[in-house]
């Protein structure tokens, strides 16, 4: 179908859809059903800390004509999610989109590679159960690359069936899979009935033995399934003694064998988090959930998603853990061995970068699909309304 008939068709849709996207959106202030007095104050930031810290912003694909991308996409609403296939598989660029329901895929952005998109354009995820009878499409968060199992996550969506390619979650409590040829996710789990609003999604990078691990914010758990959909019990239980009361998973991120776990403050809204600076922790986990470490508490922290471990020519901050805040935009740099900060992402002037709703963070696979060392990321700029995909280069890398 053609994006414009596709926009068309969903205008409608997004029109009764829009008091549900509610449940997407993180306060950018303190909860304002708080009654608390307490004013949003940007930590000071200390100078910076090496002149090669600094990174320049490129505007791939937006909603708005005035971010001058390289493609204005209007189904690019709250992008969140970012997922690609690794070295020598082909693919594309899959974006997840909260404020639409779907999917859409870019191809490029390499040498010989230019950006673009080719026939694959979107692919629709259908809503859940609890709320097929008053919402047209659901709303999807995070979202993995799932074919390093070739023979695991099943899906048939009665005229094409195979191993799921990609897999996602979305905020009514369902998870999808999606293989080569399909139009439309498959739904495998729906778990809204049970209250479940997962808003992020890691996986394991393995032939065989494969898990999904499924965060979600209102009931403070995590879920995870096998390569057949089953559920499967842990021996840890994803805790961590240094965390606050009040803090859920915000988001997980699988990489070598250890989870990634950004938490976020549960605010009085279900499935929301508080936006706040301080509001965040960091851990690291294995794969049965058990804590490995801690990572330091910072003031920086502020409702922090985003997780990437940058690679060796990224400049100052090459084989850093970076950390995207949802808060206020910045991408914070831990050290890997002590778990310290060490400092926020700055622009070529020394500022902080500040990216408004930034969510996924990725980095290309330096051939068909972007720069190995160019961080790009995912973002629902003005309170969600609007949606910006993009990458920052590194200025001396």
């Amino acid at each position: 179908m053609n994006k414009q008939h596709i926009t068309i068709a969903l205008g409608v849709a997004l029109a009764t859809h829009a008091a549900s996207l509610v449940s997407a959106q993180v306060y950018k202030i303190p909860d304002p059903l708080e009654v608390r007095d307490k004013r949003w104050i940007q930590p000071e930031l200390p100078a910076r800390k090496d002149y090669r810290n600094a990174y320049i912003m490129v505007p791939l694909v937006s909603t708005r004509e005035s971010d001058n991308p390289l493609i204005v996409d209007e189904l690019m609403v709250d992008a969140w999610g970012i997922a690609i296939r690794p070295p020598g598989k082909g693919g594309h660029w899959w974006i997840t989109n909260t404020g639409t329901g779907t999917t859409t895929t870019y191809i490029g952005d390499a040498p010989g590679h230019p950006f673009g998109q080719d026939e694959l354009e979107v692919v629709h995820l259908p809503v859940g159960a609890l709320h097929e009878k008053n919402e047209t499409f659901s709303q999807p968060t995070g979202m993995v690359y799932s074919g390093f199992a070739t023979t695991e996550y099943p899906v048939d969506d009665g005229k094409v069936k195979g191993s799921s390619k990609f897999i996602f979650v979305a905020l009514d409590g369902t998870i999808y899979g999606w293989t080569n040829g399909q139009e439309k996710g498959v739904k495998v789990i729906d778990r809204g009935g049970e209250g479940r609003m997962y808003v992020g999604l890691a996986a394991t990078e393995k032939t065989s033995g494969s898990r999904i691990y499924a965060c979600c914010m209102n009931t403070s758990v995590v879920d995870v399934f096998d390569g057949g959909w089953k559920p499967v019990t842990l021996a840890g239980d994803f805790k961590d003694p240094a965390v606050g009361d009040g803090y859920a998973i915000f988001n997980l991120w699988w990489h070598e064998g250890k989870i990634y776990a950004a938490w976020a403050r549960i605010a009085n809204e279900p499935g929301d988090a508080e936006a706040y600076p301080g509001y965040g922790y960091l851990s690291v986990f294995d794969e049965e959930g058990r804590l490995i470490r801690s990572l330091q508490h910072s003031i920086q922290l502020n409702a922090p998603w985003g997780l990437a471990i940058a690679p060796q020519d990224f400049g100052a901050l090459s084989n850093h853990l970076l950390v995207g805040n949802f808060g206020d935009g910045r991408i914070l740099a831990y050290d890997l061995v002590s778990g310290a900060y060490v400092d926020t992402l700055r622009d070529q002037k020394g500022e902080p970068i500040e990216l408004d709703g930034l969510w996924g963070l990725t980095w290309g696979n330096g051939e068909t699909l972007g720069y190995k060392n160019h961080l790009y990321f995912a973002a629902g700029p003005e309170q969600e309304i609007q949606g910006l995909f993009g990458k920052l280069v590194p200025l001396f890398p």
